[in-house]
């Protein structure tokens, strides 16, 4: 529903992705599997609130509050609360996002700060960088570069520093 010209406020169920890694969203405090790693299964939605402000042309924040596990399997998810601040320019863009994870079963509570941004370094080439820092070592981290070559194939590259760094995939 739209508040004002610049105030949308939402309820529903969704699969909330961002974020320019190809095969995991270190940044997304509600689950990190964005389901291109197993394409042939579907990644079920969660209930989400959001209210969302577009300050201008460039700056977006949003404030997040996930209900319910919904469709989702993947993970066993508790109540998550995000602020999520995007940038967008000519050829870039980043986003922050501070969460807080409410524990479950009696386990802790978990804050963190989740970040992404990405560079166009030419027409042909991308590189990006996301992740988390979080409590309780829960922190991740990725970078990645990606390149489309004349005749239309795409080349990334992620690497991550989750078992020490290392390349996680390539993908033509």
């Amino acid at each position: 529903a739209k508040l004002n010209d610049e105030m949308f406020v939402s309820y529903g169920r969704e699969n909330l992705q961002w974020g320019p890694a190809m095969f995991l969203s270190a940044s997304n405090p509600f689950f990190s599997v964005n389901g291109r790693n197993v394409p042939q299964r579907e990644v079920g939605g969660m209930d989400y609130a959001r209210l969302v402000w577009v300050a201008n042309d460039a700056w977006t924040s949003s404030l997040i509050v996930n209900t319910d596990d919904g469709r989702q399997s993947i993970t066993d998810s508790s109540t998550s609360y995000a602020i999520k601040l995007d940038y967008t320019g000519q050829d870039h863009y980043f986003s922050i996002i501070p969460s807080y994870r409410e524990g479950r079963n009696n386990a802790e509570d978990v804050a963190a700060l989740g970040f992404f941004g990405l560079s166009n370094v030419s027409d042909a080439l991308l590189v990006y960088l996301e992740g988390s820092l979080a409590e309780h070592d829960g922190s991740q981290g990725l970078a990645g570069v990606s390149s489309t070559f004349e005749e239309g194939t795409n080349l990334a590259v992620d690497m991550d520093n989750r078992y020490g760094t290392r390349i996680k995939s390539i993908t033509l």
